[in-house]
């Protein structure tokens, strides 16, 4: 195994990943169903924190928004990201844009989605409440934010039980080191 692909590496120093969490109407569940959590996991074992806005990602007023229609669609994405910038403009105060994560219904088959992520703009994370039963959807999600990471799926793993998280099939148990260190230049990472 190359040294790119190591599954223990630990980030040098302090790295922390922004994540502001948004839900919809549509979305019917009283919260992330553990996405958070669990990336989280997976990031700690590669000595980076997940700030998580707002409370660890609690479904609160500040972050619903309304919504009325059964599915969000490609239309959506610029009029939601408005909302979304600003709620974030008038409540987050942190040192760096956090990658948005919004969960709800969308249009297209999957369990997440990342907008914009080849179109120069700002991407934002859709998140289905139907997810994979490894609840790795939200750190997938991340990885295809950072140019970097999110240009695929890793397909070449060699032991089906410990899968990278960039993966489509479950279950996703590893991050590579060059995915840490990609993480380590994301535009939503603090201590690069």
């Amino acid at each position: 195994m190359s040294d790119d692909r190591q599954t223990d590496y630990q980030y040098p120093g302090s790295l922390k990943l922004c994540v502001a969490v948004f839900y919809l109407e549509n979305y019917h569940r009283g919260d992330d169903q553990g996405t958070i959590a669990k990336a989280n996991n997976m990031l700690a074992d590669h000595n980076v924190t997940l700030d998580v806005w707002p409370e660890n990602g609690r479904k609160l007023s500040t972050n619903s928004i309304a919504f009325k229609k059964s599915l969000v669609e490609e239309s959506d994405y610029v009029p939601l990201r408005k909302q979304i910038n600003e709620i974030l403009s008038k409540h987050y105060h942190g040192s760096v844009k956090p990658l948005p994560a919004l969960y709800c219904q969308f249009q297209h088959s999957g369990h997440g989605i990342t907008t914009y992520r080849d179109q120069g703009r700002v991407p934002m994370v859709l998140i289905s409440q139907a997810l994979n039963n490894d609840k790795v959807t939200l750190l997938h999600e991340m990885g295809h934010a950072v140019p970097k990471i999110g240009k695929g799926h890793e397909h070449d793993d060699p032991d089906p039980k410990n899968r990278n998280f960039m993966h489509e099939a479950e279950p996703r148990t590893t991050i590579y080191k060059w995915q840490v260190e990609a993480f380590g230049g994301a535009w939503f990472a603090v201590g690069k």
